[in-house]
């Protein structure tokens, strides 16, 4: 879809400084830059070419009524950034352009004074000396750009108060997975990269905005499951096959040492889900978020259900990644019992709502596992979970609730139901 942006450069009252020419920014925010890896390619690739910058205008340079010195906006003051773009724009229609006619608002100052992006627009700035990575490097500034579209930092499970917490993903960008421009190769006076690109968007991500191309993803097409499935790089859409999984919530996909993601480490299989506005990183049964052939799905040391509640399994585990022939196979795995199939990681449940509550009772030792859900139960109450556990229910329904009832009154009680001690949220794997 054409998405066309209006880029307005902007200066100050007292500083009318034009770092670089308008050519250098339609190059990098324009379809006159196609192939120089700048934002139109940027939003091609990682929108499964959903997202077209083509009609994006470069406009200004404007003065604004306003000293550098008078702008006070920062990420402890939103309500001055947001009066800066209203500013920026009303100065572009006086002007005569029609901001309002465009997809989003770039506004680039002539100095790197702010950096953000929200629902009126995105601002960056550079003043071409070099002192520091550049707010228009697209390591940085598609981060700004996709907050306009309403794209929040991606986070990974298990350590919810980590604000970047994906490194492959652009969600959390200027992470150790940017790499060189081959277009610019312009470096700092310290010797660093001024223009980085890079990583990619996840598929959890793209999926949220529209952007994944579903006629690509591979989801199971009955309850029972047993299938062996190869993936291909999540962008590269120029190569035949499946470009990411669905499995029951979870976003699978293959990344790879190259194109935007020439600055991951190695060849990669990496596991979402899409939660509360925010994507979020999922570990494999050893903690790792890296999953590796030989990864597998859940956590090593979680109790099997009892027999007699005659749960589902669900399952899948990465049996190879070949980095030069492109492609990653994993084997999916679901049956069905009486009651849901899980996939329930025992630190996954640190997530769900309630469960810093449980957390404050106990640090626990046992889970109870029913057909609807996993149940934490703390240490202190394992005698007496009928009468003590009364905060973690969940939203089981009466049947569940019964189950549970007929499962905390059987003896001996719970050892059926022991697991590990859960681990430090600051542990390696898991935080």
């Amino acid at each position: 879809m054409a998405d066309p942006w209006a880029i307005l450069l902007i200066h100050f009252s007292d500083d009318d400084t034009e770092p670089f020419d308008k050519a250098w920014y339609r190059r990098m925010f324009t379809a006159e830059g196609a192939g120089d890896w700048g934002m139109y390619d940027w939003f091609r690739d990682n929108s499964h070419g959903r997202v077209d910058l083509a009609g994006s205008e470069v406009f200004g340079w404007y003065t604004l009524d306003m000293k550098t010195s008078e702008y006070i906006g920062n990420g402890q003051n939103q309500d001055a950034r947001r009066d800066l773009v209203i500013a920026c724009k009303e100065k572009a229609r006086a002007e005569g352009v029609a901001v309002d006619d465009f997809a989003g608002t770039l506004v680039i100052l002539n100095y790197g004074r702010d950096l953000f992006g929200g629902g009126e627009g995105a601002v960056a700035g550079d003043d071409g000396k070099n002192l520091d990575v550049s707010g228009l490097a697209p390591a940085i500034i598609a981060q700004e750009m996709c907050h306009v579209y309403g794209l929040q930092h991606s986070k990974r499970l298990g350590s919810p108060e980590v604000e970047y917490g994906d490194s492959w993903d652009m969600m959390s960008s200027l992470g150790p997975y940017s790499s060189a421009n081959p277009a610019i190769t312009t470096r700092t006076v310290r010797g660093e990269l001024a223009y980085p690109i890079g990583p990619g968007l996840n598929a959890a991500n793209m999926w949220s905005q529209g952007w994944l191309d579903e006629s690509r993803v591979w989801s199971p097409s009955g309850e029972t499951v047993s299938e062996r499935v190869t993936l291909r790089p999540l962008h590269r859409r120029d190569l035949d096959g499946h470009l990411a999984a669905r499995f029951g919530e979870l976003f699978i996909e293959l990344r790879v040492a190259e194109g935007w993601d020439a600055g991951i480490p190695r060849a990669t299989v990496l596991v979402h889900l899409f939660e509360q506005g925010s994507s979020w990183l999922v570990a494999d049964s050893k903690g790792s978020f890296e999953w590796t052939a030989g990864s597998v799905s859940g956590a090593e040391g979680m109790p099997a259900a009892p027999a007699e509640l005659d749960l589902g399994v669900v399952e899948f585990t990465v049996e190879q990644i070949d980095a030069e022939a492109r492609s990653a196979t994993l084997r999916f795995t679901r049956t069905t019992g009486r009651g849901a199939p899980q996939f329930m990681p025992e630190w996954w449940l640190r997530r769900r709502w309630g469960w810093e509550q449980l957390e404050t009772m106990s640090a626990g030792e046992s889970l109870l596992v029913t057909p609807h859900d996993v149940t934490r139960i703390p240490a202190a109450t394992r005698f007496d979970v009928s009468r003590q556990i009364v905060v973690p229910t969940f939203g089981l329904d009466d049947t569940a609730e019964e189950t549970v009832t007929r499962i905390t009154g059987s003896a001996p009680p719970i050892d059926a139901f022991l697991s590990p001690r859960m681990p430090d949220a600051d542990s390696e794997g898991h935080g």
